[in-house]
C-alpha cells in the first residue's frame, strides 16, 4: 500500500499523477495525512496556485481543518523555523497542537509524528499563499484512480502524455472525467484531451521561442 496523488484542472482533467511506495506504516490516519502532504507538494511543484485538496478520509479532513481554524485563535507570536531563519510561520504551533481530537480517534500515541506532518502541511500552504487552504473529503467511489495508484507498487510521476503507459489507470481516470459512456466515446475524448494538451504545450514553446528571439534582436540594436 502506498500513496496516490492526482492533480486535475478545473474540468477535472488529469494534469499529472504520482504514486509512491510506503515502507514505514505508522497508522492509517497518518498514512492518509501523508498523502495530503504529498498532494500539496505536487501542486506547489507544478505552480498550481488555485486548487482544492481532497482525501478519502472524513476524519483526516475534519482534523486538519479543525486544526487550521485553531492555529490563529490565540494571537501568540509566530514561531521561527530554526532551520530556515529567514522564514517564519505566521501561526502559533503550540496552539495548533491543542486539538484534542487525537484522543477521540486513538492517535495520541503518535501525536508527535502527526504534529510534525500537520506543521509541514500548514507551512507549505502558507508559503504558497494558501490563506484559503481547504481540505475536502470525497467518496471512495470518486477516488478509484487514486486507489489504483496507491496500490501500483511503484514510485513514479506521470504527466498527461505519459498516462497512456498504464492502460488501467488511463481508463479509470478518463471514465471519472467523461462519465460512463461507451468505450469508444471514452477513448475518443481521451485522445482529444491529450492532443489539446500537446497543442497547448507546443504553443507555449513557440511563444517562448518568439519572446527569446525578440529579446535577442532588441539587445543587438
Amino acid at each position: 500500500m502506498g500513496h496516490g496523488v492526482i492533480i486535475r484542472d478545473g474540468m477535472r482533467n488529469p494534469i499529472v499523477v504520482k504514486s509512491t511506495v510506503v515502507d514505514d506504516r505508522v497508522s492509517p490516519f497518518y498514512h492518509e495525512l501523508k498523502g495530503v502532504s504529498l498532494g500539496l507538494k505536487l501542486a506547489i511543484k507544478y505552480k498550481i496556485v488555485h486548487f482544492d485538496l481532497n482525501c478519502v478520509s472524513e476524519v483526516v479532513a475534519e482534523y486538519v481543518m479543525q486544526t487550521w481554524d485553531m492555529k490563529n485563535e490565540c494571537g501568540c507570536p509566530p514561531r521561527d523555523n530554526p532551520e530556515h531563519s529567514r522564514e517564519k510561520k505566521d501561526y502559533c504551533v503550540e496552539c495548533s497542537e491543542s486539538n484534542c481530537m487525537l484522543d477521540d480517534i486513538g492517535e495520541r500515541q503518535i501525536a508527535d509524528k502527526i504534529y510534525a506532518l500537520v506543521d509541514e502541511i500548514f507551512y507549505d500552504a502558507l508559503e504558497f499563499g494558501g490563506e484559503d487552504f481547504c481540505l475536502f473529503p470525497i467518496k471512495f467511489s470518486k477516488a478509484k484512480a487514486v486507489w489504483h495508484l496507491a496500490n501500483s507498487g511503484v514510485d513514479r510521476e506521470l504527466k498527461i502524455h505519459e498516462i497512456e503507459e498504464d492502460e488501467d489507470l488511463a481508463e479509470i481516470l478518463y471514465k471519472e472525467v467523461f462519465g460512463h459512456g461507451s468505450a469508444e466515446e471514452v477513448v475518443l475524448n481521451k485522445r482529444q484531451l491529450i492532443l489539446r494538451k500537446q497543442e497547448e504545450k507546443l504553443q507555449k514553446q513557440k511563444d517562448l521561442a518568439a519572446e527569446l528571439a525578440y529579446q535577442e534582436s532588441f539587445w543587438r540594436q
